[in-house]
């Protein structure tokens, strides 16, 4: 038995098992579906034996301003022009996740297809059953972008180029997603492009990150200034590092707001080197106070350095008890002094 004959049986026994065995619960089912295909906003559509669109979700339709009834008999796998699709039909396999460029109703959609070979009671193949998701908008993005990478070559080239973590965020989509991240980006914070494509940057925040520089970011956002602000963020592997992030609103020649460019650099050297730096300022400062200290004292020494050798030679000869106390005055006297000089 081959794959295709597998999966014809596979089909025709869940066929025939949900219209013969679940009876009015399977009429239910059947319902339910429909409900669903008709509120998906996505395309759930269905082909003939000849790959013949014969039915489409009107969902879709009154998403993209499209007449369903004009696809109608509309030949979808033809009209891919995919031959990774095509091949997939003609063998009668599923088919998953490709992309394709289609014009529907004089429009120009980018579309994503899925599909499942679909038979009869008896084994016999009728057509196709899929879905398709609209990625037009997504993929206009990606195609403008490139376009304009194109036209700035040196521009683009300098970004890609620059140690600095450069982002782009579309503000004309809800919650700023990133649609751009610099090498120096991945560098740093160790996500690839794939990863954070269509993501909030908020994403590096975490338990430590200072509430007050996320407000005022908030804040920018909400009155689309820009805005600069140090605060902690964290690596893919979890590791903090304290990161200057800069954020500027960009404008269309329209005066709308299209996107936000930030630039963030690794403060956690700087900030180091900074505390480095404070600390020997603090030590120097402090040796500065104890010479001086030492000096004042030094001066108040000097009367008491002079002291014993004039109290020995007042002090009879035979007082031996007096001379030993003089000697240790002495002695320590000279030993505060050195103690002084060392300082």
């Amino acid at each position: 038995m081959t794959i295709v004959d597998a999966k014809r049986d596979q089909h025709a026994s869940s066929d025939q098992s949900t219209s013969g065995d679940l009876g009015e619960f399977g009429s239910v089912l059947a319902q339910d579906f429909r409900t669903l295909v008709a509120l998906s906003s996505d395309i759930i559509w269905e082909t003939n034996v000849e790959g013949t669109l014969t039915s489409v979700s009107g969902r879709f339709r009154e998403h993209q301003n499209i007449d369903v009834r004009a696809q109608i008999g509309w030949e979808l796998i033809e009209a891919s022009k995919n031959k990774r699709i095509q091949n997939a039909v003609e063998a009668k396999r599923p088919f998953r996740d490709y992309s394709v460029e289609v014009e529907i109703d004089g429009q120009v959609l980018f579309l994503r297809l899925s599909g499942l070979p679909r038979y009869s009671e008896d084994g016999d193949f009728l057509g196709y059953r899929g879905v398709g998701v609209d990625i037009t908008d997504d993929t206009r993005r990606r195609q403008a972008f490139a376009e304009l990478a194109e036209q700035n070559r040196y521009l683009v080239s300098a970004i890609e180029a620059s140690p600095l973590c450069i982002t782009i965020a579309d503000a004309r989509q809800k919650d700023l997603p990133l649609i751009y991240i610099n090498p120096a980006f991945t560098k740093l914070t160790g996500y690839r492009l794939a990863e954070v494509y269509g993501r909030n940057c908020r994403f590096l925040q975490g338990p430590e990150t200072e509430p007050e520089a996320v407000a005022a970011l908030h804040h920018a956002i909400e009155n689309r200034a820009s805005v600069e602000v140090d605060l902690t963020n964290y690596h893919k592997d979890g590791s903090e590092f304290m990161s200057r992030v800069s954020l500027a609103p960009v404008f269309g020649t329209d005066g709308q707001l299209q996107a936000y460019i930030g630039h963030q650099r690794n403060r956690s050297d700087e900030l180091a080197v900074e505390a480095t730096e404070r600390l020997q300022s603090r030590l120097i400062s402090l040796g500065e106070l104890a010479s001086g200290i030492a000096h004042e004292i030094n001066n108040l020494l000097q009367p008491a350095m002079m002291g014993p050798d004039l109290l020995a030679r007042r002090i009879p000869q035979d007082d031996e008890r007096a001379h030993r106390i003089v000697e240790r005055l002495k002695v320590s006297t000279t030993r505060a002094r050195d103690v002084l000089h060392a300082i």
